[in-house]
């Protein structure tokens, strides 16, 4: 896991989450070495770390099967393929969205992953690792 050590401490890269969700809500650049901790942000930015441990097996699964270059960022076309890989997954067969009878299904548009991208590309890097 990314996220957490061997020794179940938070690594530098569970750290620089936390750090660069607090720098993005301040406006601040990486290296993020002044940033101002005020409770509120903290405590959102702990509850998305906990949210990624909590579904970190799920997400290294979408990175080895989605990190086509194995370069461990996700960029907008291999997201783009997983998002729209997630949302046949879930929505097919018995879970399947039906409207008036139809199935319906959903096309992940080039808008939707820029929305994700704008949220979760913590580092500016143009992908989310």
């Amino acid at each position: 896991q990314r996220a957490i050590g061997d020794d179940h401490t938070v690594n530098d890269d569970g750290k620089n989450m936390v750090l660069n969700h607090l720098g993005k809500k301040q406006g601040s650049e990486p290296p993020h070495e002044n940033l101002q901790l005020p409770k509120d942000d903290v405590v959102e930015a702990i509850g998305k770390y906990r949210y990624f441990l909590t579904h970190a097996d799920k997400i290294e699964r979408l990175f080895a099967e989605f990190d086509k270059n194995h370069n461990n960022i996700l960029e907008k076309a291999e997201l783009k393929k997983a998002m729209q890989a997630i949302e046949d997954r879930e929505h097919s067969g018995t879970n399947a969205r039906v409207v008036f009878g139809m199935e319906t299904r959903v096309r992940v548009t080039d808008e939707d992953v820029d929305y994700i991208m704008e949220l979760c590309d913590e580092s500016g890097d143009g992908g989310i690792d």
